[in-house]
């Protein structure tokens, strides 16, 4: 048997105890605010991290102030948003990297790949008046997973990705680090 096989087998079992853990979804990101806590609720982890340089575009670095990791049958996830934008027109950056399965400790994932070890990377920004989504999709790049422990995942990544929905262009992330906690 092949040793990410085994792996995968091994995990099998845990993703489908964690199966809609935080969020309350079986879909990764899918469900109760999309898999985020909600803001001043004390939902989501509060010491986790997620942010990267952004270059293409006039705004600032990316940090989430609220970060969520879910695991499912499905895969993991990690989601992180940040508010911004004035009173009158307020906005959410959310950033999103999405693992087919559960992440490897010390293994490099392709953004954008068709192998088993690629992950989905994702850049958004909403208006939170007119819902309106901005939406940029990875399409290459590269998230190592420094380190798994029984409830804590990190890495760190970077990429490029184009504007895939309601804008054109192509924006980089770079220097990306996550850390998350998630619950089994």
């Amino acid at each position: 048997m092949r040793p990410m096989t085994r792996v995968w087998m091994t995990a099998l079992p845990l993703a489908l105890l964690l199966a809609g853990c935080g969020g309350g979804s079986v879909v990764p990101g899918q469900g109760g605010n999309g898999g985020l806590g909600t803001g001043g609720t004390g939902t989501g982890d509060p010491n986790g991290t997620l942010s990267f340089r952004l270059r293409g575009m006039i705004a600032p670095d990316y940090e989430a102030s609220e970060v969520r990791a879910t695991a499912s049958a499905l895969g993991f996830q990690v989601q992180g948003t940040q508010p911004g934008g004035t009173a009158k027109t307020p906005t959410s950056r959310i950033a999103t990297i999405r693992f087919n399965g559960l992440p490897v400790q010390g293994v490099t994932y392709t953004v954008a790949g068709n192998a088993e070890n690629s992950v989905v990377f994702e850049y958004a920004e909403r208006d939170d008046t007119t819902r309106k989504i901005k939406l940029w999709e990875g399409v290459s790049g590269q998230v190592h997973v420094d380190k798994v422990t029984q409830d804590h995942v990190t890495g760190t990544f970077g990429g490029a990705l184009d504007g895939a929905q309601n804008v054109t262009g192509e924006i980089t992330a770079s220097g990306g680090e996550f850390a998350v906690q998630y619950q089994q």
